[in-house]
This record gives C-alpha cells, sequence and structure tokens, in this order.
C-alpha cells in the first residue's frame, strides 16, 4: 500500500485511493478539481485543496495509479451466497434479510465450508465426510474469527432509493459531508487501533515504545494494513452491494410508524411544515433500511475467513472479537481485562468435544441455502398472508355496523375465518406446490425428509405468525374497551372513546328477573368461539411432499376436526395448538375484558328490578282482584283505586326517567327502550283495567238505573184486568216512590265515578255518555209516570168491586140448578140406557169441580177488596153426593162394552192377562157401591142404584167362569201338535179365524172338556218357555266375534279382553240354562236342537280356556325366545316354542279373517290345536325353568330377581350395561356399577351417591357370561371393600377424626369407629376398670 505521495512520512488514512474513489462516488463526478495537499489533513482541507492545487495534472496521475478497485464479493462461491448477488434463478438465492443473522451462523459456515470443499464437483457422486475432530474445524477458521460480524459505530446516511430500487446521485453538498464523515471516521479508528494496542497487545507495546509511527516500521506496517481493510470495509458497504439485492422495505412498517404520529401537526406548526417533515422522515427511514441491510450482507460475508483472505480483509482479524467479549472494531474493545470480568463456569473436559461434534453433525444435516424456502417466504409476504388476519376486528365493514347482535359477530367473524381458511388452502397452497415444481429441491446431504420437515417448519412458523398475528390484534381490539365505574344511566359523561361491540336488548327472562337479549353469556360464547375456530383454521394443510410435487396435488382437508388429532397427524402442518399459553393466555385476557364489562349491564338491569312486578301483573285479572279487595266491581271504592292508580302512574313516570333509550356501558350499548315501553305498558293497561273497573261499574249501574226505570214505568203503566191487578198497582206505585229514591242515590254515586274518569282522563265511550245522560233524566220523568198510574189505579179498583158483586148473583143461580140435576140422578135405574145415564152424571160431576174451583175465586177476590167472605160448603156436599152414581153407571157402561168384544170376537186375539184384571177391577167396583147403596154407611139404601149394581156384578160373576178356558185357549205356546191333540179331545177343530169366538166355542160345549184342554195348555206353555230360552241363547251369540289386537312387531294378533269376558259369562250361564231344560220333560220336542246345543258351548268353553291359558303362556315366553342369547343357550326348547309359535299364527290367522265366535267354535280340530300347544309350552316353560336355576345356582345373588328380571338380563347378555337397572337387587346398597368407555367395569356407586373405585377392573368382554364376570364383580367387591377398611383403620389413629369421616365411604366410617371403639372401651376396661371407662366416655 505504498506511493510516492506517501514516502517519507508517518502514514495517514486519508491518502488511501479508496477515499477518492468514495469522493467520486458520493460527489458524482470525476475528483478533477481538488489536490492531494489537503487530505492530509482533514475531509474540508481535501476539499479546498483539489479547487485551489495549481498541480492538478500531477495530482490527476497519482489518483489514477492509485485508483485501483478491490476485488468485488464473489457471486459464484457457494458459500457466499448467503449474501446472494446476480441471477435470482440461482438455487442457492435467498434474500439476504432473511438469512443473515436469522437462520445462520459464521460459525456453522466455517464448518460447512471445511465439509462442502470436499464434496466432489459431479453432484451425483459419493459424498466423504471431512475429519471429526475438533482439530479438523479449527484448521478452518483463523485464530482471531469470531460468529460475530463488523458493526462500525456509524455509517453516513445515503439517500432513500428511487424507482426499481437504484439509489440516486447525491449533491455536491452531501458529497461533501459524506466524505468528511468517513475520512474522520477513518482518523478515529486510527487513534482506536492505536488505543487497542496499547491495552491489548503488551508485548508490542514493550517493542514499540517511544518509536515513531513511522510508514516503513512493522507498526506502522500494520496499522496501515489494518487502515486498508476498514476503507475496503466501508467501499463494500458503501458500493459493493447493490441495492436491488436487498429484501425490499415493507410498506406495513410505514403504516406502523405512521399509526403512532398524531394526525394533526403540533401547535404553531403548519400542515404543509408537518406534511414535509413526516416525508423526510420516511424518506430517512427507508434509507437507513437499505444501508443497515447492505452493511449486514458485508458482516456476513467477512465473517468467513476465506472471504476475508480473497478481499484483502485479512487485517481486520485483530478487531474481530467473540460476541461475548465486547463490541466491534468500531467500538470499544473489552481487552484482556474484559475476558477476566467474564463469568468463568466449570464445564465438563468433554464438553468442547461434544459442541464440536454437534457442531458437525449440523452442518451435516442443516438445510440450508434453498431458494425454496426464500421464495415460501417472498410468497407468504407478497400475498398478503403476512398481513392477512383470520378475525376481522379492523375492517370498515364491521366498523361501520358496530354495534352488532352477538349472533351476527360470531357469524361475521366465521365467515372471515373461513375466508382466509379458503385462501389458505385453494391459494396459498396450490402457489407453494408450484415454487417447488418450479425450483426442484436439492436436500443437503440428500437428506430429503429433513429438508422437507424444514419447509414444513418454515410453513408452520408463518401458520402461527397468521394465529398468533391475529388474536393479537384480537385482543387489542378488546383491550380498548375498558370497564368503567359507577354507570352513567342517563349518558351525561363521555366515558367512551371507542364504539360499542354488541349490541343487547333488556328483557325479561322466564325466572322473572331483568335479563338481555341475547345474554352477556351469548357475547361472551360468541367471542372465545371464534378464537378457537380461527386457531383450528390454521390446523390440518397438509405438508409438501416428494409425492405431492410429483403428483402436483395435496391432499384433502383432514375429516378429523379434533385438534389433537391434527397435531398428531405427520401429513398436516404443525400449526398452533388451542393448549398453548398464549391462546390461553388471550382467552383468559378475553373473559377477563368481559367479565369486566359485565359489571355495568348487571348494574343498570338492576336498575329496573324494583318494577319487575309490573310485567307480572295480568292487568285483567289484577284489577279484578284488586276490586274484590276494594269494595268489588259493582261498587269500587275511588279512595282506594285512586291511590293504587297514582302508584302505578308514579311507577311508570319512575321507569320513564330512569336511563335513556340507549345506554352505552362499556364493551355493550344496552337498548332499553322496548323494556322500558314494555314496563310502562304494563303500568298504563294495569291502570286502565282499573279506570276500566270503575267505568264498566258505572255504565253497568246507568244501565241498571235505566232499566228499573223502564220497567217501573212499563209496569205502572198496564192496565188492570182483574181486581189483582188493580190491588197490586196500587202496591206497586207505592214501592216504585221508595225506589225512585234508592235510584237518585245510585245515580248520584255514577257521577261521582264519571268525576273519577274524569279526573284520570280515561277515554269514556261515547255509548256510556248517552247511558248516562238518559239514566240522569229518568227521576224527573218518573215523577209524572207515577201520578198519572195512582189515578188511573183507583179508577179502576171501583169498577172491579162492582163486577165481583154481579158474579155472586150468577153464581148463587147456578148451584141452584146443579142440587137439582144431582137430586134427579138417583132416581135412575135402566140398565138399558147406561151409556146415556154414563155421559149424563160424567158432565155433571164436571159442572160441580169448576164450581168448587169458582167458589175458591170468588172468597179470595172477596178478602182482597175487604170484604167477608161467603160459604159454598153446599157445593162440594153436592160432588161427593154424585160421585158414587159416576162409578156406578161408568162402571157397568165399560164392563157391557168389553163383554160383547170378548164374547163375540175372535178367541185367538184375547190377552187373557188384560181379560182378567179389566174384569176383576169392574168387579171390586160393583162390590163396593152394592156396600154404598145398600145403606152400609149412612142406614139408608138406595133399591133403584143397588139393583143396577147387583145385576151387574153377577153378570161378571158369570163371566170369570170362562177365564179359565181364555187362558188355555190363547196359550201363545200352542203349536199345531197342540190344537191337534185338543180336537181329538173336544170332538172338533178349533181354528184361529176371524169367525170362532168364544161365544162360538161355549156353545160347542167345549167347558165340559175344560179340565183336558187346561192340561195340555200348560204342557205347550213349558215347551213354549224352553223353546223361548233357545232362542234367546242363540240370539245373544249372534253379531258377538273376538277382538283381535296386533302384538307389538310380531306380525301376529292376540285376544283382547273385553269380548272374552263376556263370552265367559255367557258360557258360564248358557251351559247351566242348557243342562237344566236338557233334564226337563218336555225337552222331547227340541231334543234334536238342544243336545247339538248344548255339546257346542262346552267344547267352546273348554277351547276358551285353552285359547286363553296358551295366549298367556306365549306372550310370555315370545320376547324370550325372540333373544338369540336365549335360543343359542336352550337350543330345544328354542325349538319347541317355535313349532308352537307357528300353530298360533296360522289360527290367530284364521280367526282374523272370521273372527265371529259361534264360527270359530266350528273350525274343525282347533281344541286339538290349541291343547297340542299348551303340551309343548309346558315342555318349553320346564325347560326354560331348569335354565333359569341353572344361571341362580351359578351366581346365587340372582335369586333376589325375578324370573323375568333374570330373562331380561339373559336376553341382552351382550351388552353388559343391561345389568345396571338390577345392580341395587343384587348387591345391596349399591346403586350402579361404573363402566368406562373401554366397557371395563372399574368402581361402584352407593345409593347415596358415594363411589368406590375397585381394586381391579372387571373386563365383562373376556369373561363373557354374566354369571361369570358377576362373580369377578362380586370378588372385587370384596377386595375393594377389604383393602379400603385396611387403609381406613391404618389411617385412623394418624388423621384428625373430622377429617377422617369425611375421607372414606359412610360404612366404612360407621364399622371403622366401632372397631376402634372396640378396642378403645376394650383398653380403658383393662388398664383402668370402672374408672377408666367412667374416663373413656368423657374423652
Amino acid at each position: 500500500m505504498e506511493g510516492d505521495a506517501l514516502a517519507g512520512g508517518a502514514y495517514n488514512p486519508f491518502q488511501h485511493p479508496l477515499v477518492f474513489v468514495l469522493d467520486d462516488y458520493l460527489a458524482g463526478k470525476p475528483s478533477a478539481d481538488g489536490g492531494r495537499q489537503g487530505a492530509y489533513a482533514n475531509h474540508s482541507s481535501v476539499e479546498e485543496s483539489f479547487v485551489s492545487n495549481q498541480e492538478h495534472q500531477i495530482a490527476l496521475q497519482v489518483v489514477q495509479q492509485r485508483r485501483k478497485l478491490p476485488p468485488v464479493l464473489n457471486d459464484k462461491a457457494l458459500f457466499t451466497r448467503a449474501a446472494t448477488y446476480g441471477d435470482r434463478a440461482d438455487q442457492s438465492y435467498h434474500a439476504p434479510s432473511n438469512r443473515i443473522g436469522v437462520h445462520y451462523s459464521p460459525a456453522s459456515m466455517a464448518a460447512a465450508g471445511m465439509l462442502f470443499e470436499e464434496f466432489p464437483q459431479d453432484p451425483q457422486a459419493p459424498r466423504t465426510k471431512a475429519g471429526t475432530s475438533p482439530k479438523a474445524l479449527g484448521e478452518v477458521c483463523s485464530s482471531y474469527s469470531s460468529n460475530r460480524p463488523i458493526s462500525p459505530n456509524h455509517t453516513g446516511p445515503l439517500s432513500p432509493p428511487a424507482a426499481a430500487g437504484r439509489p440516486v446521485r447525491p449533491n455536491h453538498a452531501q458529497s461533501r459531508a459524506s466524505t468528511t464523515t468517513l475520512m474522520s471516521q477513518s482518523a478515529s479508528l486510527h487513534q482506536q487501533l492505536m488505543q487497542q494496542h496499547a491495552g491489548d497487545q503488551l508485548t508490542q507495546q514493550q517493542q514499540h515504545q517511544g518509536q515513531p509511527w513511522q510508514a516503513g516500521s512493522p507498526m506502522a506496517a500494520d496499522e496501515a494494513a489494518i487502515v486498508d481493510a476498514l476503507l475496503r470495509y466501508h467501499y463494500y458497504a458503501e458500493m459493493g452491494i447493490d441495492p436491488r439485492q436487498v429484501a425490499p422495505f415493507r410498506e406495513e412498517w410505514v403504516g406502523n410508524a405512521l399509526s403512532m404520529v398524531p394526525n394533526e401537526p403540533p401547535p404553531n406548526v403548519s400542515q404543509a411544515f408537518f406534511d414535509d417533515f413526516i416525508s423526510n422522515s420516511l424518506d430517512e427511514v427507508r434509507s437507513d433500511y437499505t444501508k443497515a441491510m447492505q452493511k449486514a450482507i458485508v458482516d456476513y460475508v467477512i465473517a468467513s475467513p476465506l472471504e476475508r483472505q480473497r478481499l484483502g480483509l485479512e487485517g481486520l482479524e485483530p478487531l474481530l472479537v467473540p460476541r461475548n467479549l465486547g463490541r466491534g472494531p468500531l467500538g470499544p474493545s473489552l481487552g484482556l481485562s474484559s475476558h477476566q470480568r467474564v463469568v468463568q463456569r466449570q464445564l465438563p473436559k468433554d464438553w468442547h468435544e461434544h459442541v464440536m461434534l454437534a457442531r458437525e453433525d449440523i452442518a451435516w444435516t442443516l438445510q440450508t441455502l434453498s431458494p425454496n424456502a426464500l421464495e415460501l417466504s417472498r410468497l407468504w409476504h407478497e400475498c398478503g398472508y403476512a398481513s392477512a388476519r383470520l378475525l376481522d376486528v379492523a375492517t370498515v365493514d364491521l366498523l361501520e355496523r358496530l354495534p352488532v347482535k352477538a349472533d351476527w359477530f360470531r357469524g361475521y367473524q366465521q365467515s372471515a375465518t373461513e375466508q382466509v381458511k379458503g385462501q389458505l388452502w385453494s391459494h396459498w397452497l396450490p402457489k407453494c406446490l408450484d415454487v417447488f415444481r418450479r425450483l426442484p429441491p436439492v436436500p443437503i446431504n440428500g437428506d430429503t425428509d429433513a429438508y422437507f420437515r424444514a419447509v414444513a417448519t418454515l410453513q408452520s412458523n408463518q401458520l402461527r405468525g397468521l394465529v398468533s398475528n391475529t388474536l393479537q390484534d384480537y385482543l387489542a381490539f378488546f383491550r380498548q374497551h375498558k370497564a368503567v365505574h359507577p354507570l352513567d344511566p342517563q349518558q351525561d359523561q363521555q366515558l367512551w372513546s371507542c364504539l360499542p361491540v354488541f349490541e343487547m336488548d333488556l328483557t325479561a327472562t322466564i325466572q322473572g328477573r331483568v335479563g338481555f337479549e341475547p345474554s352477556v353469556q351469548d357475547a361472551q360464547v360468541a367471542v372465545l368461539s371464534v378464537v378457537e375456530a380461527a386457531v383450528y383454521a390454521a390446523l390440518g394443510l397438509p405438508k409438501i411432499s416428494p409425492a405431492s410435487i410429483s403428483n402436483s396435488t395435496l391432499s384433502a382437508p383432514p375429516a378429523v376436526t379434533n385438534a389433537a388429532a391434527l397435531a398428531s397427524n405427520p401429513t398436516v402442518i404443525s400449526g398452533t395448538a388451542l393448549n398453548e399459553n398464549f391462546v390461553q393466555n388471550t382467552v383468559k385476557e378475553l373473559l377477563a375484558i368481559l367479565e369486566a364489562n359485565q359489571a355495568a349491564p348487571l348494574e343498570l338491569a338492576a336498575l329496573f328490578e324494583p318494577y319487575l312486578y309490573l310485567l307480572q301483573l295480568n292487568p285483567e285479572l289484577y284489577a279484578y282482584s284488586f276490586a274484590e279487595g276494594a269494595g268489588g266491581k259493582d261498587a269500587p271504592d275511588l279512595t282506594k283505586f285512586g291511590a293504587e292508580i297514582e302508584r302505578l302512574q308514579q311507577a311508570a313516570q319512575a321507569v320513564r326517567l330512569l336511563c335513556t333509550e340507549s345506554v352505552r356501558t362499556g364493551l355493550y350499548l344496552v337498548q332499553c327502550r322496548k323494556f322500558k315501553d314494555q314496563l310502562i305498558a304494563a303500568a298504563e293497561a294495569a291502570v286502565h283495567d282499573l279506570l276500566d273497573v270503575v267505568c264498566t261499574a258505572a255504565r253497568e249501574s246507568n244501565l241498571k238505573v235505566f232499566d228499573q226505570y223502564q220497567v217501573m214505568t212499563a209496569e205502572v203503566g198496564k192496565p188492570a184486568n182483574s181486581g189483582e191487578e188493580v190491588l197490586a198497582l196500587k202496591k206497586l206505585i207505592s214501592k216504585c216512590n221508595i225506589d225512585n229514591e234508592k235510584l237518585k242515590e245510585e245515580i248520584a254515586v255514577n257521577k261521582s265515578r264519571d268525576d273519577f274518569l274524569l279526573r284520570f282522563r280515561f277515554p269514556v265511550p261515547d255509548d256510556d255518555f248517552d247511558f248516562a245522560r238518559k239514566a240522569y233524566e229518568w227521576p224527573k220523568r218518573f215523577s209524572d209516570v207515577l201520578r198519572e198510574a195512582g189515578t188511573k189505579a183507583a179508577s179502576e179498583h171501583r169498577q172491579f168491586e162492582g163486577a165481583l158483586k154481579a158474579r155472586r148473583r150468577e153464581f148463587d143461580k147456578r148451584i141452584e140448578q146443579y142440587a137439582a140435576e144431582v137430586a134427579a140422578v138417583e132416581g135412575r135405574a135402566d140398565i138399558v140406557k147406561r151409556e146415556v145415564v154414563a155421559s149424563e152424571v160424567t158432565e155433571l160431576q164436571a159442572k160441580l169441580q169448576a164450581a168448587v174451583q169458582e167458589a175458591e175465586e170468588i172468597n179470595i177476590q172477596e178478602k182482597m177488596f175487604g170484604w167477608g167472605t161467603t160459604k159454598y160448603g153446599h157445593v162440594s156436599s153436592l160432588l161427593s153426593t154424585l160421585e158414587p152414581y159416576v162409578t156406578l153407571w161408568t162402571t157397568m157402561n165399560d164392563f157391557y162394552n168389553h163383554y160383547a168384544a170378548w164374547m163375540n170376537g175372535p178367541f185367538w186375539k184375547l190377552n187373557p192377562e188384560q181379560v182378567e184384571a179389566e174384569s176383576s177391577e169392574a168387579y171390586r167396583k160393583l162390590f163396593k157401591l152394592t156396600k154404598t147403596f145398600g145403606g152400609g154407611t149412612t142406614g139408608e139404601a138406595k133399591q133403584q142404584p143397588l139393583a143396577v149394581a147387583e145385576e151387574g156384578r153377577a153378570k161378571i160373576t158369570a163371566f170369570q167362569g170362562y177365564i179359565p178356558l181364555i187362558n188355555a185357549v190363547c196359550n201363545q205356546g200352542l203349536r199345531e201338535r197342540h190344537w191337534a191333540a185338543i180336537a181329538e179331545v173336544v170332538g172338533f177343530e178349533i181354528k184361529q179365524d176371524e169367525v170362532t169366538s168364544l161365544k162360538r166355542l161355549l156353545d160347542n160345549e167345549i167347558m165340559e172338556h175344560l179340565e183336558r184342554v187346561t192340561e195340555l195348555s200348560d204342557s205347550a206353555s213349558r215347551e213354549f218357555s224352553i223353546e223361548k230360552a233357545l232362542d234367546k241363547m242363540s240370539a245373544d251369540w249372534e253379531g258377538l266375534a273376538f277382538e283381535l289386537g296386533t302384538w307389538k312387531n310380531t306380525g301376529t294378533h292376540i285376544l283382547k279382553g273385553g269380548p272374552v269376558e263376556e263370552a265367559q259369562m255367557l258360557l258360564d250361564d248358557h251351559v247351566v240354562k242348557s243342562q237344566a231344560m236338557a233334564a226337563s220333560p218336555f225337552s222331547k220336542p227340541f231334543e234334536e236342537r238342544l243336545v247339538p246345543w248344548e255339546k257346542k258351548l262346552r267344547t267352546f268353553q273348554e277351547m276358551l280356556e285353552e285359547w286363553l291359558t296358551c295366549q298367556g303362556k306365549w306372550l310370555y315366553l315370545e320376547p324370550i325366545f325372540s333373544a338369540d342369547e336365549i335360543m343359542k343357550q336352550i337350543p330345544r326348547e328354542g325349538t319347541a316354542f317355535r313349532t308352537m309359535d307357528a300353530t298360533w299364527r296360522r289360527i290367530m290367522a284364521q280367526v282374523h279373517e272370521q273372527p265371529l265366535m259361534m264360527a270359530v267354535a266350528d273350525i274343525p280340530e282347533l281344541l286339538d290345536q290349541l291343547k297340542e300347544c299348551n303340551r309343548q309350552l309346558d315342555v318349553v316353560e320346564k325347560g326354560l325353568n331348569d335354565f333359569l336355576e341353572t344361571k341362580k345356582m351359578a351366581f346365587p345373588r340372582f335369586y333376589f330377581l325375578s324370573n323375568d328380571e333374570l330373562l331380561e338380563i339373559l336376553s341382552e347378555a351382550k351388552d353388559p350395561l343391561a345389568v345396571q337397572p338390577f345392580v341395587k337387587k343384587c348387591f345391596e346398597a349399591v346403586k350402579e356399577l361404573v363402566f368406562e368407555q373401554n366397557g371395563e367395569i372399574s368402581g361402584m356407586v352407593s345409593l347415596e351417591g358415594e363411589k368406590i373405585t375397585f381394586v381391579e377392573r372387571v373386563n365383562p368382554a373376556t369373561t363373557g357370561a354374566v354369571e361369570s364376570w358377576l362373580l369377578e364383580v362380586e370378588g372385587a367387591i370384596k377386595r375393594t371393600m377389604h383393602s379400603i377398611t385396611r387403609e381406613a383403620l391404618t389411617a385412623y389413629p394418624k388423621t384428625a377424626r373430622t377429617t377422617w369421616i369425611l375421607q372414606w365411604p359412610g360404612q366404612l366410617v360407621l364399622n371403622g369407629s366401632q372397631v376402634f371403639w372396640t378396642r378403645e372401651v376394650t383398653d380403658a376396661i383393662q388398664s383402668g376398670g370402672s374408672k377408666g371407662l367412667s374416663s373413656y366416655a368423657h374423652k
């Protein structure tokens, strides 16, 4: 680094050719106007010398000679591609910002450099691993090497990049400032270097102490090399990196920075200045970012000793210190004393060897330098996934809608999540796959699995970042909603700085409390559920594999939605789990925010609690119930009603003023209007109904008053048609005067009710006003009506008195005439004119009866007018005198008429019972009249009527002698055979026609054969009774049919009870009757009919008994043998049952087609089939009982169960849970067994709910038979109880009794207490006798 211009003096860093190159670059033009002399002092002097120096040509030659650019950074060597340049299609290309200081370190690059130098040029050739000793690795690195890149203190700012990432040339002033800064910086580095050598290199200090720093001396030479290296370093940092190779600046950083800057300028600052200041600051940020990234690339490159050697930067090695010892060469060095200040740690002897082996192993397995990873990162950022969010809490669509219902919020967030999830599946995954199709992967060391695991890790980090950013934004969205106290129901204060999120309506719950719709719990579920959905959305995405690359397809979304299953699935990209700390912390903080924001809504709801009773009121029922306690609905107490109405109105007004229509309570906006309206409406409805009670009472009272006045007016205005009516009208007029005064009082009450309604402004209907007006007008009108009615009543009274007097005179005349007619009747005795006489006496009797009634009416009117009553006793006496004559002549007339019909009409139409009854009744009446007319009671005989009675009685007596003959020949049971026998007896044929009469039979002297005819008639009667009984029995069975019902799902039928019970009752009755009739001597004519009928009834009775027996057994056994388990265990009985079942189904099918019972009784061999079925069922029952006995013997606790319960267990033997309902019967005090999901029995539960876990589990699946594993359960219970009892007894002395009682099951507590009580009592007796026992009692 020597030159003519530098000879003869100390080395000056400003003489370095790179200074001029940098000056040209920063100035944007050749340095043709300056000289070298100014460069010896500082940057300003260099500039002035270049302008003023007259030796421009000499300086130009020197500059041209010294201006030799250092070697460029290698963009071809494998291990410099971490800072890649040139072709982006290079498979090792990586964006520097994604590589340097993130995934690799210089130390690992050094080890990898040594290893990769041994790789053959042919990528397919076998690769050999380098030596594994630490020495081999150490040979690659310089003793000064460090995995910390050089980092100078300060670099001059460059202008921000313009279009396409190309730098913009600075102006001359900027170039001068930059050049000055660089030169000053180099001088400062020279001084730092001197201090560093003075502090850290003691040996060199001793050698060079006091010697000048000459260019030709060794110290000067080292210093010149370091300065040259530093200048080269800054050259590479400034010019060696094309800004296009730097990862693009993310504009989202600008957005993040601007979000922290106020939107408006500070006071006294203009908007233009503020905007220009912000713009310049952002330009400076972009420029600093580009320079920082360029410097980071250079730092990473020179960390490699190979690159330092090639670039001539070995001089920097003394400045490279370990990362844990201090800063880079441009900062203060810690020196040797710094090493002593480091905390010393004792490490194992082989620690270094293990570290080196691990480093080598990592170098062989670490997947680095993959352009696919860079493409995946670029894809993630360029496609917007880095800024995407699974939950939307920032877009205008949501913010403009706030506040929203919880369901809408949940649906909106789910839609946003599904949209991003769909993009991941439909866009991101195919694009990722396309990256590997365009850039075939080259795994390090051929380890494909490790390579794709690394790719999956990168994608996993991206997805986890997506979830993390989503949850952070989501949490930040809710963090801004601080819970504020106290509540501001009137919204007088500005407590909130952001919009509410959720909108809720106040409402009343079913339990009668104030609630919200949707509830705060709904909002909580909505907020937390979308978090879970967001986490799930980033799960289940398939990994990229060689198979998917070759097939160009990815696997479908997994059907499993369980997070644990997705996490353990090796084919999908691992993502964020719900149980991770930051997810759980997010959920907890969200829950805390929601709970904190619940206080204000609940406080608001509490304000309405005192008024909830309004909603519980049924206005109509409440009004009527209140009226019952306040005078009744017909007479309401206006004072009480007024107080209650005012109370309700005050409550409604309080609700109106309680809060605003909508109240902001932090996170929630509570809509109160509907609920307030509901409460107010309830109060107003109650008030309305109370007022309606008063209005109704007034209306009904007015109607009643109006109707009463109308009724009274109509009554007093009616004309009187009798004396009674006149007197009643006078009484009515008097009563109406009293009622009128009462009605006036009622009208006054109604007027007060009207005033009450007007006071509370109740809308009274127009009809009510009309009724009230009409009612209030009546009192004046009614006074005139009463006056007119009184005048008319007096006139009519006088008229009816005169009419009564005339009636009495006319009645006396008629009575005298009736007495003369009665006297004439006593002398009548002409039987021939019996019909005329009977008609006359009957008519006279009716007249006298009417006269008696009229006499009573006259007496009543006389009393009504206040007269003395006239005595009319002789009228009743005349009626009594006439009565025997009426009986005599009507009886005589009736008998003579009947006698002619009986003797001359067709004899076979006579009814013997009727003839005998009528003749006997006529005889009784005439016999009594003979006593009456014979003087038996008065002592005076009346000969003429007596003779008539005697003659009639004699004629009846003669006719009664023919009654036996009538009974004999008019018998309904007489048949042709009987008439033939009678004809043989009497000697002539008796025909039942219109000509043959009783008189003709008597004329043929049939009375001579009366006895024999009577015998034949009696025999016919007995036979007729048997015939009627048979007919009745047949009629009873007609239409009687079996009623069948479908039995469950068997496909067949069974007999229903109603018709069967009726048939059994008929059979019991008819069989007895049939047997009695068969034994009768009169049954011979019906023998052919009676015997088969009796046999049929007996057969059907037996058939029905067998049928019912068979049905009962079939119903019991059919469900048992429907179970396959039972059929397998008792196959012989199962086969027998199947045979019987087929017969049963066939019989029931026949009955279903023809259900009439008598038709079923005629089915051939039906009885035998039923008997055979019962025989087979007996065999099946015996086998089944033997089978059950075997099971009970195997597990004796089955004896506690009925056969039906045991069969229910055995029929479900494959399902151990079928035993649960019967466990408490098999094992006392055990309610149920505890079954695990795998079917094992792990414990038992008592009736009180205590659970005991078995010491060993029982697996019914391995045992098989139910009785076997129940025996194992029994054994497990015993062993468990022994074990727990032992543990409880052991723990008793070591634990406080109150604690011990709660730790162990109740039964064991009782038993254990008794054990220790017995032991302690025994010890007390043995040790102290009675005193010891007494002492123990007081313990």
